[in-house]
């Protein structure tokens, strides 16, 4: 894997008054930022790009990576794309002719570049550093300039790390390949043959579980719906919540009492999915298909997804649950699980994984 540099914009700190609406704000109106709040770094540079949290320091790098790359299956995908959603990508990228937001890709974890970024993050202070306080996260970002370190950086890129996986992005790159195949077909658009990426080792980053909240048919009675999932699963009523402990465990809460269902062995062993080590295909075909007559997850109002980084007291109502309403709440997904799953060529169900942290929008962007 060749990670190439790039002569990044970058917006003038000192001149953004809220840094959480910048970011939200400079998606679509990046044309009009660009006169006063942009100004382009005068070499190609590669950056190391840390976030620190109240727990946790996520440092990787932000670069770009050839479309090729993606379209010979070097960086590889975990989940579908809607056609419709990539186009509007791809037609919002045409218009503000600029990446404001990187792809996040992970890759296994190696010493050799860990030990590389911890060192020239420690030899000298950071190009830039802002904070958004109601997240308590401080992002700092060093510009790589030397021609010696890049290339040493590159070098330990293509010996260690084949591959890559797409953590966050999936509509993002592949609006960059669709421009790319455009830009071949009309001489007008302009070239695309690279995008924008950070880089996290799956060790620098947190996988969070997207959670399940359904809504129950009025046919279908609480006593009903524990007796039919009883069949696939043991349950055991909870004084209080508690998150699922492990992996095959995952919590119910239904009619104001919470459970954790364990699945029964012969569940696990019988079936022939490609997928039957993760719990939320477990529960899409035992529950969701089987029980409540989901046939299509991805297109079912009655399901709403929950983010991972949220806690159980954010998730589970505050006062008493509405009727008819039932909360899964999952596991997360491993990083060996996800990666054995995609290296086999498999495309894991929507909304299995959340990765921790989310790039912002506008802060290192790439113009096309």
């Amino acid at each position: 894997m060749k990670i190439l540099p790039f002569a990044a914009f970058c917006p003038k700190i000192d001149k953004i008054v809220d840094l959480d609406f910048f970011g939200d704000d400079v998606r679509k109106n990046y044309a009009n930022y660009k006169p006063n709040f942009f100004e382009q770094d005068d070499s190609a540079s590669i950056y190391i790009y840390t976030i620190q949290t109240a727990t946790h320091l996520h440092q990787g790098i932000v670069s770009t990576l050839a479309i090729s790359d993606y379209i010979e299956g070097k960086v590889k995908k975990h989940e579908k794309t809607i056609e419709a959603k990539e186009k509007q990508q791809g037609k919002l990228l045409l218009e503000r002719q600029a990446l404001v937001k990187p792809v996040l890709l992970t890759y296994m974890e190696q010493k050799s570049i860990q030990d590389l970024l911890h060192q020239l993050t420690t030899q000298a202070l950071p190009t830039t550093v802002f904070a958004f306080k109601a997240q308590d996260q401080v992002h700092k970002i060093w510009r790589i300039t030397a021609a010696t370190t890049i290339e040493t950086l590159q070098n330990l890129f293509q010996i260690h790390v084949p591959q890559v996986y797409i953590a966050d992005g999936h509509h993002r790159i592949e609006a960059s390949k669709w421009v790319h195949q455009l830009d071949k077909q009309d001489g007008a658009i302009p070239k695309h043959d690279a995008f924008l990426c950070a880089l996290f080792a799956s060790n620098a980053l947190d996988i969070c579980a997207y959670h399940r909240k359904v809504q129950l048919s009025d046919a279908l009675i609480t006593d009903d719906l524990l007796s039919k999932i009883g069949v696939f699963a043991e349950i055991e009523a909870m004084e209080k919540p508690t998150l699922p402990r492990h992996k095959f465990e995952l919590g119910l809460f239904v009619n104001n009492q919470y459970y954790l269902l364990k699945w029964k062995a012969e569940y696990l062993q019988n079936s022939d999915s490609q997928y039957v080590m993760l719990d939320v295909v477990l529960l899409n075909q035992h529950i969701f298909k089987s029980i409540l007559g989901i046939e299509n997850i991805r297109s079912d109002k009655r399901i709403t997804y929950p983010e991972g980084p949220l806690t159980l007291d954010e998730i589970l109502p505050t006062t008493l649950q509405p009727d008819g309403e039932a909360i899964f709440v999952m596991y997360p997904v491993q990083i060996e699980d996800l990666m054995a799953i995609v290296d086999d060529g498999g495309i894991m169900p929507p909304k299995s994984t959340w990765f921790e942290p989310r790039m912002r929008n506008g802060f290192l962007v790439q113009e096309i």
